[in-house]
């Protein structure tokens, strides 16, 4: 499961972020992020979509230096305010990153996506 291939996009914006001060809360964020999937795969049986990783608390606490029960918690934070959802099995949990493409396209192609969806004063 692990293709650490490519890169990841942070913008400046981010010191501004909510979350920015607590660096259990950002660590977690930024592992999400870092190992997130960015492109379409499956993991037993899991059809996974750009912006999705497979997560376990513990291994997670041993990568990052937390405890657990800090990982816990800030998987909540993250959930409580809109920044991923997870979905949980018996053995492992998907964290899907929300706005993933806000985090990961190029300006040109959020922007032209935004511009697509607003309604033009010449529709009929």
């Amino acid at each position: 499961m692990s293709n650490l291939n490519g890169f990841v996009k942070l913008h400046r914006k981010m010191i501004e972020w909510g979350w920015y001060s607590d660096c259990v809360v950002k660590d977690v964020f930024l592992h999400i992020l870092m190992v997130a999937t960015f492109k379409p795969t499956q993991y037993r049986g899991y059809d996974l979509v750009p912006g999705q990783a497979v997560i376990g608390r513990k291994k997670m606490a041993s990568e990052l230096g937390f405890s657990e029960q800090q990982i816990r918690t800030a998987l909540k934070k993250l959930e409580s305010t809109g920044e991923i959802t997870l979905f949980s099995t018996n053995r492992f949990t998907i964290a899907t990153v929300e706005n993933w493409t806000f985090y990961q396209c190029d300006e040109d192609v959020s922007n032209q996506q935004i511009t697509n969806k607003q309604p033009t004063n010449k529709q009929q």
